[in-house]
């Protein structure tokens, strides 16, 4: 495996656990698993929808076209929803808060998905850093606006306030 010559005593690296490697492999790998199930979940149900029609069903038995109608609907919905909803990454950007150098790092990605740093800006430097109604915004000394992320939960806007030590 790869994960062991990270580690190997012989090659001088250090021979500890890195928490923080395997927390973003693990991310990354149930994020590709969350993603290739959106897609197979979406791609059965839409389907299914198109092969419920394959069932016959009594010339006469207009109630019952009328369900099959209904069904097919709902499936063909609910499947195109989740084909479309397994984007694998959205447009906002990401912000790093690096609370030991005292720096705030904005990364975006680019075409092929990979992570870039699109700006960088010392804590020191922002004179207006507020978080309301999910929202990140900080200004420089000039009073322009640098940076507005939204914040995707509670538990991300805790960590933020209790980073940057914002009341709320």
């Amino acid at each position: 495996m790869a994960a062991t010559s990270d580690t190997h005593p012989e090659m001088g690296q250090s021979t500890e656990y890195d928490h923080a490697k395997a927390l973003r492999e693990t991310i990354k790998n149930s994020s590709g698993v969350n993603h290739a199930g959106r897609i197979f979940f979406g791609s059965a149900l839409s389907i299914s929808a198109f092969g419920l029609w394959l069932v016959p069903v009594d010339p006469g038995d207009s109630a019952m076209q009328l369900i099959k109608l209904l069904v097919s609907v709902v499936m063909l919905g609910l499947g195109a929803m989740f084909i479309f909803s397994a984007r694998k990454s959205s447009d906002a950007p990401e912000i790093q808060i690096d609370t030991a150098t005292r720096e705030i790092r904005v990364l975006k990605r680019d075409s092929n998905d990979k992570p870039y740093v699109s700006a960088c800006h010392a804590m020191d430097s922002l004179t207006d850093v507020t978080l309301k109604d999910r929202l990140l915004s900080a200004r420089d000394e000039t009073g322009q606006l640098i940076m507005s992320v939204p914040m995707p939960n509670k538990a991300a806007e805790a960590a933020v306030r209790s980073a940057l030590q914002i009341s709320g």
